[in-house]
């Protein structure tokens, strides 16, 4: 199987020459072709510029810990493309990633799928035949034409959203705050927290169209006690968090998951449970330090982040 499996992710890999594309056209073909697994599930959908990630992995993990069977699915990858796709903290099968491939190759070469456009479609297979309780999808790049934007969510999650690939999203923060707010869904629930004014305002003037509910976690809300290279003690809600991710700026993202979790969960939301998820919560390649060495690995990939990781 290593030697089959190395082939196909070559052949997956080599997708990406077809590049970037933005448009839902060719997601939607595919995955017509492959029974629409997408409308069988029950979906979060989590976008923004940084955090997405870390907001999606506490999530899960506060869900996983709640008894349900979870499917997680976020790019890119660190070490293996597994990584992608998960359910329970187990990652996608080599064997099943070779069927879907050999059993779909030719659709895919037909319609000239990107990298991205494939594998948002295997994910979608994987966790509808898996049969996930939820599956909480990390947009790709940008929303409203990500492959990922031909769901609709019981509730979508909006991170923080600054200025990144611009020469696809646009050169200015509302250019790319009407993209990131593209997910949100007639109808459909989306929370977020506080920050620039004029991404706030383009979030609300799209929920008012949406007829989406938009809740904003305010600063206020939040305590921060203690922020070190353990991680962040914090209150919200009446509770302390200890949050092992470090940094001030995952505060918020965690305060997102919780709040995506209540959404979700409602009267089954089990504070003693969360309080454990975010505790043992791990995200590899988020100001990871490295064993027995004085040396930290980011994944910071533009100004915002950069700056949070320095500071």
């Amino acid at each position: 199987m290593a030697s089959s499996i190395n082939t196909i992710l070559e052949e997956l890999y080599s997708l990406q020459r077809l590049g970037i594309k933005v448009g839902l056209e060719h997601t939607v073909q595919l995955l017509d072709q492959i029974g629409n697994p997408h409308k069988k599930l029950r979906l979060i959908h989590v976008a923004g510029t940084n955090g997405k990630g870390s907001t999606c992995s506490i999530l899960t993990k506060i869900l996983i810990d709640h008894g349900l069977k979870v499917g997680l699915y976020t790019s890119p990858h660190l070490k293996k493309f597994n990584e992608r796709i998960q359910i329970n903290d187990c990652q996608i099968s080599d064997e099943y990633i070779a069927n879907f491939f050999n059993k779909n190759r030719a659709t895919i070469n037909e319609i000239k799928a990107t990298f991205f456009e494939t594998t948002t479609a295997m994910a979608f297979s994987y966790f509808k035949d898996q049969a996930v309780d939820y599956a909480v999808i990390e947009t790709g790049l940008g929303g409203r034409l990500d492959s990922t934007n031909v769901i609709i969510p019981k509730v979508c999650g909006i991170t923080s959203i600054s200025l990144d690939h611009t020469e696809i999203l646009g050169d200015t923060i509302e250019k790319i705050s009407i993209e990131k707010a593209g997910i949100i869904k007639q109808n459909v629930p989306t929370l977020t927290f506080e920050q620039k004014t004029s991404v706030l305002e383009v979030l609300k003037n799209e929920a008012n169209r949406k007829n989406s509910n938009l809740d904003i976690i305010t600063d206020s809300e939040i305590d921060i006690i203690k922020s070190d290279e353990d991680g962040t003690l914090f209150t919200y809600s009446d509770l302390d968090f200890e949050l092992p991710l470090i940094g001030k700026h995952q505060v918020k993202n965690c305060v997102l998951a919780i709040n995506l979790a209540k959404k979700l969960l409602g009267g089954l939301f089990n504070n003693s449970k969360v309080k454990k998820s975010i505790k043992t919560t791990k995200w590899p390649g988020r100001l990871e330090r490295l064993k027995n060495n004085n040396m930290y690995y980011d994944v910071a990939h533009n100004f915002e982040s950069i700056k949070a990781m320095i500071k």
